[in-house]
């Protein structure tokens, strides 16, 4: 898996004029806790084609944007699971997604994607609500039941950058007014 450095990301951004540059600025300074890697290309459409046949789902644009910039890599506490052509590689979402093993263990929900974990252990999964809206959450290992929900994943790498570095705080502060 080949690293990319942050400015490589924002440069990216800038050049797309992706409103993703928000998400990465704020990482500037922190390169010893966040590992990115090289964003996806088309090699990798089957391999995603076959995890979404496989959960019956369909990865959310936001997901596969931001997959397009940087596939997968640790966000301070948060990591996110690479898509690779390696489907035995254990850390990748391939194999997280196949292990049958695995997802009845932790009673992971038939149609959600494995897609990370943080610090406390717990998944991260996106999946539909009750209203059939893309959501994302953590899920308990030891519970196995949800533990926090997100709107979408974006929000949980937000609000994981924000704990970190207080980049989001005034946006945080003008939703509590």
């Amino acid at each position: 898996m080949e690293k990319i450095e942050i400015q490589e990301i924002i440069e990216a951004c800038e050049e797309a004029k992706s409103d993703y540059i928000q998400l990465y600025r704020p990482l500037l300074g922190y390169e010893d806790e966040v590992q990115l890697y090289v964003g996806i290309d088309d090699s990798l459409q089957e391999t995603l084609e076959e995890i979404e046949s496989k959960v019956g789902l369909a990865f959310p644009a936001d997901f596969l944007q931001l997959y397009l910039l940087s596939n997968g890599g640790k966000y301070f506490d948060v990591t996110l699971y690479p898509l690779t052509n390696d489907k035995d590689d254990v850390n990748g979402l391939y194999y997280k997604n196949f292990n049958q093993a695995l997802r009845e263990q932790y009673n992971i929900p038939k149609e959600v994607f494995i897609v990370g974990e943080n610090a406390e252990g717990e998944f991260i999964l996106i999946g539909l609500d009750d209203e059939d809206y893309y959501t994302c959450f953590t899920w308990n290992k030891e519970s196995k039941n949800v533990t926090y929900a997100y709107d979408y994943l974006l929000e949980l790498l937000v609000g994981e950058i924000d704990y970190h570095t207080g980049a989001f705080e005034a946006v945080y502060n003008e939703e509590e007014e």
